[in-house]
């Protein structure tokens, strides 16, 4: 089968031919259909995990189930299905056992140390694999495997009553779906970009837009202006959670500022660096809190599929072949970048 791989860190993906793997045990063979990319598969590639290489790249995967491994018992051959990245937990250690085997240290992660999805076949989990709705397409499906999962998770974990003000900094393709799965879970959201494609884009979606969209380019206090004129009976200056979904550490600290007191700012993005910035002062004395976000469990990913599937949340696909994967990373880099990037398969 043929697969775009990583053989040297910061070098394009090489298509070799590579053998079709074999399920064993709770392991699906997934004839992939479609493949996101994403920020962190850009990490990997340039070394950020120390992989082993040669490495098939890719994490967020959709398909057919080609054939399946003896203790498979949910799923069988032709069904439509999408897969988190998670492969083979321990199920021993304290993360297994209350249901947190996304933070298992053992877990092995498609794409990240064993071979991803940008490939004919993959191999995927039971444990970690999902039915897709009907109306859902595979690349969709695809994006809603990390894009999707993560940001509904940061929602998740901001536990914000309904009519909250929810902030979403940074309109990329964790963006989008943020604004979007806010909209569909009933909160105020708004949409905060220095980039105006992603800002215009975000502003069509009907019932899904922001309710606001501001740039980042205006000052945080123009920021807190604009939030009082839209929510005037909102007590408290600020977004109620602020989700920050950008690489760029200057964001962080914008955040926080953009922050109400008593509020939260979820982290969801890899940053560009190793560290970052805040004013203590923020915490300390407006009590702001941070928390970070990671890929959502099987079950809320299910949960996500369902008011998807429901509301209509989409992201905007621009597909590849495997063939184009470079191109896909060219594309990836325009400064007008937005929405989500996607490989394809007959």
């Amino acid at each position: 089968m043929k697969a775009a791989q990583i053989v040297g860190f910061e070098t394009p993906y090489k298509i070799n031919d590579i053998p079709k793997p074999v399920p064993q045990g709770n392991q699906i063979l997934l004839r992939v259909k479609a493949a996101g990319f994403c920020h962190t598969d850009e990490a990997v590639k340039n070394g950020y995990t120390g992989a082993r290489l040669p490495l098939t790249g890719g994490h967020e995967g959709a398909g057919l189930v080609e054939a399946a491994g003896g203790d498979v018992t949910n799923f069988t051959v032709g069904d439509k299905v999408a897969a988190l990245l998670f492969r083979e937990p321990c199920e021993e250690c304290g993360e297994c056992k209350n249901n947190r085997a996304v933070y298992c240290d053992d877990v092995k992660m498609n794409g990240f140390n064993v071979d991803g999805a940008f490939a004919e076949y993959m191999i995927v989990d039971q444990r970690f694999t999902l039915h897709v709705p009907k109306n859902i397409d595979f690349a969709q499906a695809a994006a809603f495997m990390c894009s999707g999962a993560t940001v509904y998770n940061g929602l998740k974990a901001a536990k914000l009553p309904p009519k909250s003000v929810v902030g979403i900094y940074g309109i990329g393709a964790l963006g989008s779906l943020g604004v979007q799965f806010a909209k569909a879970m009933g909160y105020q959201v708004i949409a905060i970009d220095n980039r105006p494609q992603p800002l215009r884009h975000i502003r069509t979606l009907g019932s899904l837009s922001p309710d606001l969209t501001f740039s980042s380019d205006h000052t945080v206090e123009e920021g807190l202006k604009a939030i009082e004129e839209m929510f005037p009976e909102k007590i408290l200056r600020g977004v109620d959670a602020m989700l920050v979904t950008g690489p760029q550490a200057h964001e962080f600290d914008y955040a926080f500022k953009m922050t109400a007191k008593h509020g939260v700012v979820v982290v969801l993005s890899c940053c560009n660096e190793p560290m970052i910035e805040i004013d203590w002062k923020d915490i300390v004395l407006r009590d702001v809190r941070v928390i970070g976000g990671f890929c959502a469990t099987t079950e809320a990913t299910k949960e996500l599929l369902e008011l998807a599937s429901m509301k209509n949340v989409q992201s905007k696909i621009r597909t590849f072949s495997l063939n184009e994967v470079n191109d896909l990373l060219n594309a990836y880099h325009q400064p007008d970048m937005h929405g989500k990037l996607v490989v394809t398969f007959d």
